[in-house]
């Protein structure tokens, strides 16, 4: 917090938009690991408002974080507009890794929307893209994806199993989720213990 907080400082001594939104991201993220979704959000809306009109490689963060605000915030309406416009922004910059997370974040989004078949469309093009993929991270987000979709269908074993593969990929790698994952994991535990 404290070196966003400097970064941000010396940014708007400078005048450096760029260097000042990039300081905004820095602790719209502090926000959103302390549970803060509403200050993730305003931050970001600050930071993406310094890159209006930017190259678009400086509007992807401000507006993930933004939509990943509104995703925690349950308002999954903004959410959706708010990823699409960052996949097409992606799409544009033909940034490969971004596309694959907002199509995993367009999923669970529309799982919460109640719009089951728009979320298989969208992890389907999301493995698509991590096909052949070593990255833990990335296996652990393909068994958490087909445990939300079979949980969906009605096959509590089936995502019970992926659910703990999911989970085990994580722990053995060490990898500590994000608070827009670690939502997705929770919400799907707590269904799957009804």
């Amino acid at each position: 917090m404290a070196r966003n907080e400097a970064a941000l400082g010396a940014a708007t001594a400078i005048a450096d938009r760029s260097v000042e939104a990039l300081a905004y991201v820095g602790l719209s993220r502090v926000s959103l690991r302390a549970g803060d979704y509403q200050r993730v959000c305003s931050l970001a809306e600050r930071a993406r408002d310094l890159v209006a009109g930017a190259p678009g490689n400086e509007q992807v963060m401000p507006l993930h974080l933004h939509a990943a605000g509104m995703r925690l915030l349950g308002n999954y309406d903004r959410a959706r507009s708010l990823y699409l416009q960052n996949l097409e922004l992606s799409l544009r910059l033909d940034d490969t890794f971004m596309i694959a997370m907002e199509l995993h974040n367009l999923g669970h989004v529309e799982v919460h929307r109640g719009n089951v078949e728009a979320a298989r469309a969208y992890f389907r093009d999301c493995s698509a893209l991590r096909e052949g993929s070593a990255i833990p991270y990335d296996l652990a987000m393909e068994h958490l994806n087909r445990a939300v979709i079979a949980w969906c269908e009605g096959e509590r074993k089936v995502a019970l199993e992926e659910l703990t593969q999911a989970e085990k990929s994580l722990a053995q790698a060490e990898i500590v989720l994000d608070p827009d994952d670690r939502f997705e994991v929770d919400w799907l535990k707590a269904r799957l213990t009804e």
